[in-house]
């Protein structure tokens, strides 16, 4: 978590436009960099939701469950996504494990 909303709005910023600038650039390395760096940013902004919901009061226990630990999950199959896009190769096994890691 950030020190405050702004660092965590200036981070999220300024990694959805690193995201954006590696996913223009078409290349394919770029490309799973560029949709890593896009969950990492989506992260940042929950982070600033929970700052606002904290200056107001309001209960953070819902986004800090389901929305952070679901855009933690989308991080570890866009990862794998991303390398069997590059690659062209699967692994069975990691497959396995990512299902029961994201289902449970």
């Amino acid at each position: 978590m950030c020190g405050s909303i702004y660092d965590s709005i200036r981070a999220g910023t300024v990694i959805y436009g690193a995201a954006a600038l590696f996913l223009l650039s078409g290349s394919k390395e770029y490309i799973w960099l560029g949709s890593v760096l896009l969950v990492v940013g989506t992260i940042q902004i929950f982070d600033a939701i929970l700052w606002v919901f904290r200056q107001l009061n309001i209960p953070t226990d819902s986004i800090a469950r389901y929305g952070i630990i679901t855009t933690i999950m989308l991080e570890l199959l866009v990862a794998y996504g991303g390398y069997v896009y590059y690659s062209g190769k699967r692994m069975p096994v990691y497959e396995g494990i990512l299902l029961l890691s994201v289902t449970a």
